[in-house]
């Protein structure tokens, strides 16, 4: 089964709905607010600058427009949580930074809330809608910074991808993305790829990345994460300029577990011939 949404406190955010659910009953939601939700839930227990936020939500270049939308949508995320602000629970303010989502969160496969009572034609229409908007977000930002990843990446780091998944589901896939990614782009493009040994230091620590490209020295940093559902395991990838936390790339893959060798193979080679052809033109 695919990814369903997650599980947090008494609410069901469901990603297939586009629709956040407490005690059964669905709260009214804006685009915005949702997709911010979104992006908070899925890099739980990280900072996220704002202006990472605002490439996400509205591009880069609106990110001036966006401050005064983006206090409004986290404001509003903090009535509906029913959010005290001094005592969160949910979504925590970071001064200097951004947010941080620090919640324990529940992977769901399969949302047990009834839902029977929603027309099905809205349901669809919502999953279209809001796999659509996103979509077409990543498509923008990645025409965006073609230009700009081409021009200033000379040196990148992978970090040691995430597994979010519970305990009992983990295993090795994500070691073995961040290691074959790091040798898969050692080997096909030339830029300075920093060791294994010197990313580990990094492996499940509250660093920020602006500190941790200039530990590294480098122009880029690569993370992502795993999440094991059922039968379904989900891969999320960006590339991130450090300086202004901003993505560069970003992929997501939803594929079965029925061969995780077969996985990582394929996630592992689309990235690597991604970045390949952003860095050198003459790849595309």
């Amino acid at each position: 089964m695919r990814l369903k949404g997650f599980q947090f406190g008494d609410f069901v955010l469901d990603l297939q709905a586009h629709e956040l659910r407490s005690s059964g009953r669905a709260i009214k939601l804006e685009r915005i607010a949702m997709k911010l939700l979104i992006l908070l839930v899925e890099n739980r227990g990280k900072p996220v600058s704002r202006e990472f936020i605002a490439a996400q939500l509205w591009g880069n270049a609106a990110y001036l427009e966006s401050e005064h939308s983006l206090n409004t949508a986290i404001n509003k995320l903090r009535r509906v949580l029913k959010e005290d602000r001094d005592a969160p629970r949910f979504i925590q303010s970071i001064a200097g930074e951004g947010y941080r989502f620090i919640a324990e969160v529940r992977v769901e496969e399969a949302l047990r809330e009834d839902v029977s009572r929603r027309p099905q034609h809205a349901a669809g229409s919502g999953t279209a809608l809001g796999e659509g908007l996103i979509s077409l977000s990543i498509r923008a930002l990645r025409s965006r910074a073609l230009k700009a990843t081409r021009r200033t990446i000379a040196s990148l780091a992978v970090l040691p991808f995430s597994n979010l998944s519970p305990r009992a589901e983990r295993d090795g896939l994500a070691d073995g993305i961040t290691d074959e990614l790091i040798g898969a782009l050692v080997r096909q493009t030339p830029v300075r790829v920093v060791s294994r040994n010197s990313v580990m230091q990094f492996q499940g620590t509250r660093t920020t990345l602006p500190r941790i490209a200039k530990r590294l020295h480098v122009d880029a940093v690569i993370e992502g994460t795993v999440v094991h559902a059922g039968d379904r395991v989900r891969i999320s990838a960006q590339m991130i300029d450090p300086r202004r936390s901003v993505p560069l790339r970003s992929n997501v893959y939803d594929r079965r577990r029925s061969n995780l060798s077969e996985v990582q193979r394929e996630v592992t080679r689309d990235i690597t011939c991604q970045i390949a052809a952003r860095i050198d033109p003459t790849a595309d």
